[in-house]
């Protein structure tokens, strides 16, 4: 062969080299960026799963809690005694217990008897307040009450 022929087929050749070359990393490049979205896409669908279920999770507590309340509420509606049903609020109730002492040292031990483990209930005796007492409290009313 000729030498420029020679020159030409390899210079050919050469650039056939370089185009195939500038295809290979074309294809690795698109396939990088394939893999990288898909990996982005994949933890965006976790995040939006742990998202939902954190909502989810946050909505059934707040129901929970909710019920509890209105159950609470329900039975504290429930829980006003008869002689305390003309009585409109928990000022009314409490000044009642300060002229009557003595019902009010009753229901704190009934109240400290009915909080305590079954186990550790002692026999119900019957018991007086003593002038000695400084502080009688329900705490169902949250009231605290000094008497002398």
């Amino acid at each position: 062969m000729l030498p420029e022929q020679e020159e030409r087929n390899i210079e050919k050749e050469r650039r056939e080299n370089e185009k195939k070359e500038m295809e290979r990393r074309d294809k690795e490049r698109r396939e990088k960026e394939r893999r990288e979205k898909e990996r982005r896409e994949k933890e965006r669908r976790e995040k939006e799963r742990r998202e939902r279920d954190r909502r989810e999770r946050g909505i059934g507590e707040r129901k929970i809690k909710n019920k509890k309340k209105m159950k609470m509420m329900k039975a504290s509606e429930e829980e006003i005694l008869v002689q305390f049903g003309a009585m409109t609020n928990q000022l009314q109730i409490c000044n009642w217990l300060v002229l009557h002492p003595s019902v009010l040292h009753l229901a704190n031990k009934m109240l400290d008897a009915s909080t305590k483990q079954p186990s550790t209930n002692l026999p119900l005796t019957t018991s007086t307040s003593s002038p000695s007492d400084k502080v009688k409290s329900i705490s169902y009313f949250g009231c605290y009450i000094l008497t002398n």
